[in-house]
C-alpha cells in the first residue's frame, strides 16, 4: 500500500512540476502569479469542505459494520453540503479578498476545481478502507496525466491563465468521473 501511494504521489508531482514550469514560462510572472494566487485563495476556503469526513468514512468502512451504508449515505450528504458551502464561499466571499481582476475571473473555475478534487479525495476513503491503494494511485496518476495533457494543449492554443484553469478543472472533473466509476 505504501508503494502504491508513494508511486501515485511521486508520478503526480512530477507531472504537475512539468506543467508548472511550462506554464510559468509561457504565461509570465503576472498571469501565472494570478493563477497561483487564485488556487491558493480558493484553497483557504476549501478547508471547510472536509472537516474529517474522509477519515471517518475510511475508519468506519474498514470495520465492515452493518451500519456501513448509513455512514456512507450520511457522509456523502454532508460532504456534498460542505463542498457546496465551500464553493459558495469561494465564489461569493473570496473576490472580496483580491484586487487582481484576473484572479477574480478565475475564482468560479477554481471553486469547481477544488470541488472536483475534494469529491475525488472522498472516493479514496473507500479505496483505503478496502486496502486498494493501487486503484487510488492509478486514478491519481490518470487524473494528473489528463490535467497535464489538457494544460499543455490549452497553453499551446491560448496561453492564458483562464485556459490553464479550464484545463485543470476539466482534468479534475475527468478524474472525479473515473474515481466514481471505479
Amino acid at each position: 500500500n505504501t508503494f502504491w501511494l508513494s508511486t501515485g504521489q511521486i508520478v503526480s508531482r512530477l507531472l504537475r512540476a512539468l506543467i508548472i514550469i511550462y506554464a510559468a514560462r509561457v504565461l509570465g510572472a503576472a498571469s501565472y502569479g494570478a493563477f497561483s494566487y487564485t488556487l491558493s485563495l480558493a484553497g483557504l476556503f476549501a478547508i471547510f469542505s472536509d472537516i474529517g469526513l474522509t477519515s471517518l468514512l475510511t475508519r468506519e468502512a474498514s470495520k465492515q459494520s452493518p451500519q456501513y451504508q448509513g455512514y456512507l449515505a450520511t457522509s456523502l450528504f454532508l460532504k456534498a453540503l460542505l463542498v457546496a458551502l465551500s464553493m459558495a464561499l469561494i465564489i461569493i466571499v473570496a473576490p472580496i479578498f483580491t484586487t487582481i481582476p484576473e484572479a477574480r475571473l478565475l475564482l468560479p473555475l477554481a471553486a469547481f476545481l477544488l470541488a472536483f478534487d475534494s469529491l475525488r479525495d472522498f472516493t479514496f476513503a473507500l479505496t483505503r478502507a478496502r486496502q486498494h491503494m493501487q486503484l487510488e494511485a492509478g486514478i491519481t496518476i490518470f487524473t494528473n496525466c489528463v490535467i497535464t495533457v489538457l494544460a499543455f494543449a490549452a497553453l499551446f492554443v491560448a496561453p492564458t491563465s483562464l485556459s490553464l484553469m479550464i484545463a485543470y478543472t476539466i482534468g479534475s472533473g475527468i478524474g472525479l468521473l473515473s474515481a466514481a466509476i471505479f
